[in-house]
């Protein structure tokens, strides 16, 4: 039985509290290092830890884990800033070598060789692991075009300041800037948004705030939008399974319409049955399904699966965070396309199909 199998069972429970255990008689020093808040945080962080090494070994991408604990690795420095580098990673080898010896003692567990090949390529990445990649700056918010427009309106939102931020992406369009130009500035905001919490530089409430206010100005263009001449195609858009993050496919919708397509957009957290409804009730031209968390990719396949099985002939992208950093074969699916925009799909939409 896989980790993926036990994941919503009391094994799977069983053996995250295991390890969580273990790590305190593992490494003494975290009961007095850690509160009880912290405590509770780590556990969480157990569960995640097994439940990225499952999705990892399931699309057999070695580079999802070792980057999820590269990833980890800059949130808890940032997080944890009372406590030296050398120290988290102390605690953070002794978490995956426990995962190790628990992986190795579960004989009915899948793929183990593979976990332990993770497992040792993540620890290596560790050991390697420079505080200057503390300050990479991966953004594009100083970049031009509009660099000074990104920043006004990232220094709007941080200051909770709606009417400034409003009033900055409105002007856009007052002084002739289209419209995916104008998405594409909040997108990349966006991405800044997300790496500032990663940095603990900003809390979830302002993250929210953020995302709120933003897809607030999207609903200010839906008369521009809305008053585009029809063609005869038609777009469904969604986030699969209990994936959250929908602003990117919300983007992607509107760009849609604005170039005359009607679009079926149908938001977050949408069951793989539910898609495959209202692909049935629908019948669009086009599906686009949407990951941001790599746990989410397993479905996203089984929903590209079942509705090329039914209709083959029905065209499917998919898209997201998930694919962009993963060597994920989307191709082996029978999915059709994957694109990293919502431009660049539309690119794509309007060559096939216009």
């Amino acid at each position: 039985m896989s980790l993926l199998k036990l994941y919503t069972s009391k094994g799977f429970e069983d053996l995250a509290n295991q390890i969580f255990q273990d790590n305190f008689d593992r490494d003494p020093k975290l009961s007095q290092e850690l509160n009880e808040r912290q405590k509770h945080l780590m556990y969480q962080d157990v569960l995640y830890n097994l439940s990225f090494l499952e999705t990892a070994i399931h699309h057999n991408d070695e580079k999802m884990f070792v980057e999820y604990t590269k990833w980890l690795m800059g949130l808890l420095c940032h997080l944890m800033k009372r406590f030296s580098l050398d120290r988290i990673k102390e605690q953070m080898i002794t978490h995956f070598l426990l995962v190790k010896e628990h992986i190795e003692k579960e004989e009915n567990i899948e793929y183990s060789e593979c976990a332990l090949s993770f497992l040792d390529s993540a620890i290596d990445a560790i050991k390697n692991y420079q505080e200057s990649a503390l300050h990479e700056d991966a953004s594009n918010i100083e970049k031009e075009p509009y660099a000074s427009v990104k920043r006004a309106y990232l220094d709007a939102l941080l200051n909770t300041d709606t009417k400034k931020a409003m009033e900055i992406i409105l002007n856009l369009s007052e002084f002739g800037v289209d419209l995916p130009t104008v998405y594409n500035i909040l997108k990349e905001v966006m991405v800044e948004v997300g790496e500032l919490w990663h940095k603990n530089k900003i809390t979830v409430d302002k993250e929210h705030y953020c995302t709120v206010t933003t897809q607030n100005i999207l609903a200010q263009f839906y008369p521009e939008i809305f008053s585009k001449e029809k063609k005869e195609f038609r777009i469904l858009a969604c986030c699969v399974g209990d994936e959250l993050h929908e602003l990117g496919m919300r983007m992607l919708s509107d760009i849609f319409e604005y170039n005359g397509w009607d679009s079926i957009y149908l938001g977050s957290v949408v069951p793989v049955e539910s898609i495959v409804h209202s692909v049935e009730e629908n019948q669009p031209d086009l599906v686009a399904l949407s990951v941001t968390m790599p746990q989410h990719l397993s479905l996203c396949k089984e929903a590209v699966q079942t509705i090329k099985e039914t209709y083959p002939d029905m065209k499917v992208a998919v898209g997201g965070r998930a694919f962009q950093v993963n060597n994920i074969h989307w191709e082996d699916w029978g999915a059709d396309v994957s694109a990293e925009s919502a431009v660049k799909l539309y690119q794509w939409a309007k060559e096939y199909f216009e």
